[in-house]
């Protein structure tokens, strides 16, 4: 894994690093790579659905493979860093260019660069980038926003638009950190296999921002590894904790990642965590029947005392097959339980969203939004729709809308779909973010929505 070495950087050392970078970079970029369109080796978008948990056993570094191992870093106190909020000042938001495959992607840049982020995209398909910044521009002329200086091409090749999920979880510095000048530390987790591309995103992003060929070319940007097998979008933070389902729990109880330590309990997990930022790891239950088990499909933090769930509604319910409400008044139990920290008959969950966030923050307030129908067989597996699976940048609320399935085909629950906007819309402004919403159809299907396919840098 490509990473800075460990040293206290004096100028002259740092400047070598970075032309060693820009070289080596500039020899990777002369590798011939097919346009996104032709390529054989990077299937579709309507094939690069968002995994369903993998089988055990399908990860990077199974017992007694050494050679592949990562390598060990040496970075002093790699504890003291922090992964941001999302709700915290961002940067800039990463995106694949496979999104722009998709007429729904422009939207998003669009609203991204109104969010005043820089967005930096994906690819090596240069053609596509300079289409999308024309078409992007060419919207955005009128309104006086300047489009050069926001929108960058990362040479970066991506097997899907999924970069919540493999992209790098971009770490700061707390106040306490005494080690060398830093700005971020980008911090890599494990992705999946057959993806080689998506997962070795973070450790060609490293090595382009610590180049001047970089957006970053002022900044100190370090790679660390995490030794678990971890997609971002089941990690939700706040300044003091992180949550996620237990499906992490389920992905790397007996794995071994590095130096041959197996991890044999949960407690094992949390301090792998703990390793490498200072917020406190929690794990609650997984959604049932949602393929993913990703915490960002019922669940989002708006602000530091402010955390919305999902609700399933009895009139939703009654719009589903008779076979399926059974399994759907189940998924509405599990949301209520999570938001109430209670079951139905009145005792306290601990292992709950809300008790967990609630003993960290006695202030902590449970917003419920609707949740549309889950379809609990479209191609063979439940699709979700969810309006917690929204990004939050710089004050501005980026919301998944659904309209028809593929084909024009409708939803079930197509009635319910104003009323349900108009309750998320008052969420989302009730704590100050203006609401913009994008087209999201086309990623559902697939597993994921507008949180899933972006990834944000914070702001130093």
């Amino acid at each position: 894994m490509p990473h800075v070495a460990n040293a206290y950087f004096t100028s002259q050392t740092k400047r070598f690093l970075m032309g060693l970078s820009a070289l080596s970079l500039l020899v990777a970029c002369q590798i011939p790579l097919a346009p996104l369109q032709n390529s054989n080796s990077n299937p579709p978008l309507s094939t690069q659905s968002r995994p369903i948990r993998p089988p055990q056993g399908r990860l990077h570094c199974p017992p007694g493979r050494a050679n592949c191992r990562p390598q060990a870093f040496n970075l002093p106190n790699q504890d003291q860093f922090i992964l941001p909020p999302e709700y915290k000042p961002t940067q800039a938001v990463m995106i694949s260019d496979r999104l722009m495959a998709d007429m729904s992607g422009r939207p998003l840049v669009q609203a991204l660069i109104q969010a005043n982020a820089h967005v930096w995209m994906l690819g090596t398909d240069q053609t596509l980038y300079n289409q999308t910044k024309q078409i992007i521009q060419s919207t955005l002329s009128p309104l006086g926003l300047p489009l050069a200086a926001q929108i960058y091409q990362l040479p970066v090749a991506t097997d899907s638009i999924w970069s919540r999920d493999y992209g790098p979880l971009t770490t700061l510095p707390t106040a306490a950190y005494t080690g060398p000048k830093l700005d971020y530390k980008l911090m890599n987790s494990f992705y999946y296999p057959d993806r080689r591309s998506d997962d070795r995103v973070p450790a060609l992003l490293s090595r382009i921002l610590n180049s001047p060929l970089g957006p970053l070319t002022e900044k100190t940007v370090f790679t660390s590894q995490l030794s678990l097998a971890l997609e971002g979008g089941n990690l939700m933070c706040t300044e003091q904790d992180c949550f996620s389902s237990q499906s992490v729990i389920d992905r790397n109880l007996g794995q071994s990642f590095r130096n041959g330590r197996t991890l044999n309990t949960e407690e094992d997990i949390k301090a792998e965590f703990k390793s490498q930022i200072q917020q406190t790891t929690h794990f609650v239950p997984a959604l049932p029947t949602e393929s993913t088990g990703h915490i960002d499909m019922w669940a989002k933090f708006l602000n530091q005392n402010t955390l919305l769930i999902g609700q399933l509604s009895d009139q939703s319910i009654q719009l589903a097959p008779a076979e399926y409400q059974a399994q759907l008044k189940d998924i509405q139990a599990f949301l209520e339980m999570q938001a109430s920290g209670k079951d139905s008959n009145g005792q306290v969950v601990p292992e709950s969203l809300y008790q967990q966030a609630l003993a960290s923050n006695a202030q902590l307030k449970v917003v419920r939004i609707p949740m549309p129908l889950p379809l609990q067989e479209y191609q063979g597996a439940s699709l979700f729709r969810s309006y917690t699976n929204a990004l939050i940048v710089n004050n501005h609320a980026l919301i998944p809308q659904y309209r028809s399935l593929p084909n024009n085909q409708a939803y079930p629950d197509n009635a319910l779909l104003q009323g349900y906007e108009q309750a998320v819309s008052q969420a989302y402004q009730a704590a100050g973010y203006q609401v913009k919403w994008i087209p999201s159809d086309t990623w559902i299907v697939s597993g994921g929505a507008v949180h899933c396919v972006t990834m944000q840098i914070p702001q130093v």
